[in-house]
């Protein structure tokens, strides 16, 4: 029997990310049955199975996956430390509105997040994994405008969770009312600009 290759291994998984994503954005997380993930895959339900033992596995690390893409973004900003907030901003909102169909989904997860204990757990350390990225980059930003150590990493912590919820609110406003999607991020990056300025 021909052995296995990783290559071959990590195609397969990403097969069935690939279904499990279109799955899910097309009939919601709950709507979503393995077997509808197992058929858009084209696989056996056994081949399925052995990389993902259910539905919440797979979710969860479709999250992942487009969790890693912002923050390898974060992460190269943070190296440069010239971009400010309201561009790592703006680059996101561009990144996730690439990305329809992740957006939809985000909405579909979150409210699969509370009611399931297990989603619950996984999700605070996603959220924890986020905000330290984000925090890094306040402090990279602010020391490049001219704050202390101390100072930025203090202002950082302040300000990190506030940004998330304005990258999440966009989220949620892109999905319920897309027509004023733009209005909002303009307030959101006025809201930006006045905390990053204030002494």
């Amino acid at each position: 029997m021909p052995r296995v290759t990783a290559e071959h291994r990590e195609a397969m998984r990403d097969r069935i990310l690939a279904a499990a994503t279109t799955c899910i954005g097309r009939k919601g997380f709950s709507g979503t049955s393995m077997q509808d993930i197992i058929s858009e895959a084209g696989m056996s339900a056994g081949a399925v199975y052995l990389y993902f033992p259910g539905k919440v596995e797979l979710g969860l690390e479709v999250a992942r996956g487009f969790l890693d893409e912002q923050l390898q973004l974060i992460d190269g900003i943070v190296a440069d430390g010239t971009i400010g907030p309201n561009e790592l901003f703006g680059l996101l909102h561009e990144r996730r509105k690439a990305n329809q169909q992740m957006t939809s989904m985000a909405i579909q997860v979150w409210s699969e997040i509370a009611v399931n204990p297990q989603l619950q757990s996984e999700s605070a350390e996603m959220l924890k994994r986020i905000e330290e990225h984000f925090s890094a980059f306040l402090v990279s930003w602010l020391v490049h405008q001219g704050f202390s150590d101390g100072v930025a990493k203090q202002r950082a912590e302040l300000l990190a969770p506030s940004f998330m919820g304005l990258m999440h609110g966009l989220i949620v406003r892109a999905v319920l009312s897309p027509d004023t999607e733009q209005q909002f991020l303009d307030s959101a990056q006025a809201l930006i600009e006045l905390a990053s300025a204030a002494n």
